[in-house]
């Protein structure tokens, strides 16, 4: 309210240009349609020239709390989330350009069986312990779009960066430490049949790590089973823990590419129709490392399938719109104490 205050009194200060100008980038932001179609344009920098304005930033800031009892296995009795974001767009000599920086600060508490990112739910192999745990997780997301439109504007040219950084760790025993990155890159063409009807593809590459430790500050529990509460599990496909008293440390590298495409249809009578599609397929080893030797633990291979639908159509007093959105996700390991799959 501080804050809002204090803005809307520099606001009222300003000249009538600059403050019509604020107005409009406020009334954008308030207006569910384009704030639909503007967060929609994200999906591609192909869909950045037509469905962002062309200058237009803002910064939000929050806080969001979760308490209760009645939660997943592996879920928290009690979750404060803090955040802070800011986006722009910008065009800059013909290239239109949105950043975007996202951080995000997460206290868990009463956390059980999940020594994880919560980035990577699908996976069949993790550490677990049936303590309750602290949890405390700092979340960075970086995104940039760029798209330029050449040849007579009968192709446009768009390239992606999204880059993931965050810590997650523990604060009483089991002690959890997961440290992980991610980086995704993607180079998108577009044919321009006209002003209204474009098609594009588009290719993803990417890759990241998760490095998970577990330890203990009680040596009581450190390479013991007598307190079955604080032993640290191996979860290895569908359940089969595991104790761990030993070498309780590994890393999972992923490696992903893919396609991508997209349509866009624009001023029919029916309204203008926008389609996104990804196909991305991704390979994780999960290993552990001395300084001696390297030991591949297990293999998990993912594939992940989007499609985005929206639907925009003016009427008398506004605009309709619909965004509709379907994911497919298909995974199966490959479990070298079996030599065989174990996960699906």
């Amino acid at each position: 309210m501080i804050l809002l205050i204090s803005f809307c009194a520099n606001l009222f200060a300003q000249k009538d240009s600059v403050r019509n100008i604020v107005q409009q980038r406020q009334l954008y932001f308030s207006d569910s349609t384009t704030t639909l179609t503007y967060n929609f344009s994200k999906l591609s920098p192909l869909f950045i020239n037509n469905l962002m304005p062309k200058q237009t930033s803002r910064i939000s800031i929050g806080h969001q709390l979760e308490k209760g009892k009645f939660v997943e296995a592996q879920g928290s009795t009690q979750t404060n989330t803090a955040f802070l974001s800011s986006e722009g767009v910008t065009e800059l000599k013909g290239i239109r350009l949105f950043g975007s920086f996202y951080y995000k600060k997460v206290f868990e508490d009463s956390t059980r069986f999940a020594h994880q990112t919560r980035n990577n739910t699908t996976t069949p192999y993790y550490y677990g312990s049936p303590a309750n745990n602290h949890y405390e997780r700092s979340i960075y997301d970086f995104k940039v779009l760029g798209a330029k439109n050449i040849l007579s504007d009968k192709f446009t040219v768009g390239l992606g960066l999204d880059y993931h950084i965050a810590d997650h760790f523990s604060n009483n025993d089991p002690r959890g430490s997961v440290k992980e990155y991610q980086l995704n890159t993607k180079a998108s063409l577009s044919y321009n049949f006209n002003q209204n009807i474009r098609l594009g593809l588009g290719y993803l590459l990417g890759y990241g790590q998760e490095k998970v430790t577990i330890g203990y500050k009680n040596r009581t529990y450190y390479e013991s089973l007598t307190s079955p509460t604080y032993v640290n599990y191996l979860i290895n496909g569908y359940g089969e823990p595991i104790p761990k008293t030993n070498k309780r440390n590994y890393n999972d590298f992923q490696n992903r590419s893919g396609m991508e495409a997209s349509f866009e249809m624009a001023n029919t009578k029916f309204g203008s129709f926008y389609l996104h599609g990804s196909q991305v397929d991704e390979k994780q080893v999960y290993d552990y490392r001395t300084g001696e030797e390297i030991t591949e633990l297990s293999h998990y291979n993912l594939s992940k399938l989007n499609l985005n639908l929206l639907w925009i159509k003016p009427v008398a007093k506004g605009k309709l719109s619909t965004h509709l959105t379907y994911e497919n996700l298909t995974g199966e390991d490959y479990n070298l104490n079996y030599l065989a799959k174990n996960y699906l």
